[in-house]
């Protein structure tokens, strides 16, 4: 198996926007589940995602803290090199080792949220990324047909959906396992919630894993061994920023929240994965400005 690119993991985030178009209004969303159980990263360690920004409570004059340092003007400038806000924390455990990640992102695109909630619009973008980031659609009856775990997954909301998705990471590491996703929809946006299915039984096609990729005695990419995976999930916010800017009635907010757990055999102890994420998110962010202003 050769994988020639490295995964933009941004980009993926990105996509779930495409995957979870089926509004969700549940007693509890997945979104809730996110925000006040959290992901379980390790075996002792889980972690709560922050709520979404609603800019429908916020004044004009606290709209500044979305752009951090960058200043408004600048951070919503119509321009595909225009700032991306990145938060980057480390996750660890109680003896101080790093277990994961928690990202959080924000960026500014000039397109109206009618069009971002249009799914074969957005399909349209995102042309040509299968090379790469590989997700195959299920129905619900492919994980009802597995194990008792599958099954349960695929039985807790109605309002779900699921893909299997193969990914690659800088080409050093193969993800594979089932995502779940959700969208709720609001007057002014949408925000797509998405986490691994990482309780599926082992020897289920469907397992959540990872595997190292390395190369043989011919210097070709092949794929290791696969070690089973668990914790990772986040969301994606859409928000048209009328709110706060009346200006603004067809530029939209992207914000998100990812976490990720990341084993000591992936990378060793170095900030290899860290060092990356930076220059990969505001790399999909200028590629999905440029996507947008193609279809003008």
């Amino acid at each position: 198996m050769r994988l020639r690119h490295s995964f933009h993991l941004a980009l993926i985030l990105l996509i779930t926007i495409l995957c979870f178009t089926s509004p969700g209004f549940g007693d509890e969303s997945m979104l809730d589940h996110l925000v006040d159980q959290g992901i379980q990263v390790s075996d002792h360690v889980t972690v709560k995602l922050e709520s979404p920004t609603h800019l429908d409570d916020l004044s004009t004059g606290s709209r500044d803290r979305l752009a951090g340092n960058f200043g408004w003007p600048r951070f919503t400038k119509k321009s595909v090199v225009a700032p991306v806000w990145i938060d980057l924390d480390y996750i660890n455990n109680a003896a101080g080792e790093r277990v994961g990640h928690s990202v959080r992102f924000r960026f500014v695109v000039h397109e109206s949220v009618e069009r971002l909630r249009d799914r074969d619009f957005l399909s349209s973008l995102f042309n040509g990324e299968s090379e790469t980031n590989h997700w195959t659609e299920l129905k619900r009856s492919d994980l009802l047909s597995q194990d008792d775990q599958a099954s349960h997954v695929a039985q807790a909301s109605s309002e779900m959906t699921f893909g299997f998705a193969t990914v690659p990471l800088m080409n050093r590491v193969l993800l594979r396992g089932v995502i779940a996703g959700q969208t709720v929809l609001d007057e002014s946006g949408f925000v797509s919630a998405w986490r691994l299915v990482d309780t599926i039984d082992a020897a289920n096609p469907y397992t959540a894993r990872w595997s190292p990729l390395e190369r043989d005695s011919l210097g070709k990419q092949v794929e290791g061994d696969a070690s089973s995976y668990h914790g990772a999930g986040g969301y994606v916010n859409v928000q048209s920023l009328a709110p706060v800017d009346e200006t603004f009635a067809n530029v939209c907010l992207i914000e998100g929240q990812f976490v990720l757990h990341e084993p000591q055999a992936w990378f060793g102890s170095s900030n290899f994965l860290r060092s990356k994420f930076p220059l990969l998110i505001q790399e999909a962010a200028r590629k999905f400005r440029r996507s947008l202003q193609k279809t003008k």
